[in-house]
């Protein structure tokens, strides 16, 4: 069974086509839109490289239930972004199970928090996950590489990951917890909006 790693960035292709070559199972998709004012660059630098590396594979973008069961498919959702806020793609794949390879920038920490992250420049004593555990980080190509195939060799590591990565997304970013944090700002929005309307008629009536 091929093991699909979906991949969100260029950068780790050439890593990515190294695995492939030594490990024929070993499959990375990249999957959705260039960013606008990078199409170029996609057409011409990205799909052509893709093509030329055994094991490297694109998709446009799919519908979410698509992207979903492609994303619980894989082995591990890889996010190689050099800068990023809160990956919502990070989040999908914690909630799905999925376990997350993420490039160590300030975005993913915040999204991951410092204590819940394995590295790749730790010692394989603290690479052993224990509780807090949610995700494997990296800084270059090559710690990609490292991480991936712990996870790749490493079924309990998997497992752990998920678990906690599964646990992480409910404590901090529930979604039906969100939701009525989201409303309460709408209605003390609006209610500090009429507040300063009827502030502003009174002034002008006294006036």
């Amino acid at each position: 069974i091929d093991q699909r790693i979906p991949l969100t960035h260029e950068a780790m292709m050439h890593r990515a086509w190294w695995m492939a070559g030594t490990d024929p199972s070993v499959h990375l998709v990249v999957i959705g839109p260039s960013l606008p004012g990078h199409e170029q660059y996609m057409q011409h630098t990205v799909c052509p490289t893709l093509r030329s590396l055994p094991g490297c594979h694109w998709l446009p973008p799919v519908p979410q239930p698509c992207l979903h069961y492609l994303m619980r498919q894989s082995v591990a959702l890889v996010n190689t972004s050099r800068s990023e806020g809160v990956s919502n793609t990070i989040l999908e794949a914690l909630q799905l199970g999925v376990p997350v390879i993420a490039r160590d920038n300030d975005g993913n920490v915040s999204a991951l928090s410092t204590t819940a992250t394995a590295t790749a420049t730790a010692s394989s004593d603290e690479q052993r996950l224990g509780s807090s555990n949610v995700a494997l980080l990296f800084h270059t190509a090559e710690q990609f590489v490292q991480q991936a195939k712990l996870l790749l060799g490493n079924d309990q590591l998997r497992a752990e990951l998920i678990e906690n990565g599964h646990r992480h997304v409910e404590a901090h970013f529930n979604g039906q917890v969100e939701r009525r944090q989201y409303q309460k700002l709408f209605l003390d929005l609006m209610v500090e909006s009429d507040r300063r309307r009827k502030v502003a008629d009174d002034t002008v009536g006294a006036v």
